[in-house]
């Protein structure tokens, strides 16, 4: 797990990608 001294941008980084992965799931789920 990351530690308190990462740099904002990976705090910043990290959900995104989480987002963007989960992004991905939720339309290969329910296409449009």
């Amino acid at each position: 797990m990351a530690t308190k001294g990462t740099t904002s941008a990976e705090t910043v980084e990290a959900p995104l990608r989480t987002n963007s992965a989960q992004n991905s799931i939720d339309r290969s789920k329910d296409p449009e």
